[in-house]
C-alpha cells in the first residue's frame, strides 16, 4: 500500500530516485523504509486530525454542523430509493398506461455511490478495526456511531 501512495506522489519513480541518490543497497532499503514510515505517520496524523474535527463537529448544537452526516445519508437514501424503487415503478407505469409519454429521467448514480461509500466508511477502515479486534469503545467514539 505504501508503494502505491509513494507511486501516486512520485509517479512510480521512487526506486529510480533512490537508486540515483543512494548507491548502497542496504542504505537504500533503510531510506525507503524511513520514507514509508514517514508516509504512514503522515497519513495517520491526518486521520487522527479528521477524527478530532468530527468529534468537535458532532458536539455542535446546530443541525447544519452536527447534522452533516445524517443529512448526507438522507440525501443518499432518497437518491437510492428513487433510482432503485421509484424510477423502475414510474418507468413501468409509463410503459403500461402512457406509452407515448417519455419515461422519467434516471439519476447519475456514480456520485451518489461515492457519497454512500464515504459516509458509511466503506473504505475498509472499520473492517481493518474488526480484523484487529479494535472496538469502538476502545477508540473512545462509541457515542458517535
Amino acid at each position: 500500500m505504501i508503494d502505491k501512495i509513494a507511486g501516486l506522489l512520485l509517479g512510480d519513480k521512487l526506486d529510480t530516485i533512490l537508486d540515483r541518490l543512494i548507491p548502497d543497497l542496504n542504505e537504500r532499503k533503510r531510506a525507503k523504509q524511513e520514507l514509508e514510515r514517514a508516509l504512514v505517520d503522515t497519513a495517520n496524523a491526518a486521520l487522527l486530525a479528521q477524527i478530532e474535527v468530527n468529534k468537535e463537529s458532532a458536539k455542535h448544537p446546530s443541525m447544519f454542523v452536527a447534522g452533516a452526516r445524517p443529512g448526507a445519508m438522507w440525501i443518499c437514501n432518497a437518491g437510492l430509493a428513487y433510482n432503485f424503487v421509484i424510477y423502475p415503478l414510474l418507468s413501468y407505469a409509463a410503459a403500461v398506461w402512457a406509452p407515448d409519454v417519455q419515461p422519467p429521467p434516471q439519476m447519475e448514480i456514480s456520485a451518489l455511490m461515492t457519497l454512500l461509500a464515504g459516509t458509511l466508511g466503506l473504505s475498509g477502515w472499520r473492517s481493518f478495526d474488526h480484523k484487529n479486534k479494535v472496538s469502538k469503545d476502545s477508540l473512545g467514539i462509541s457515542g458517535l456511531f
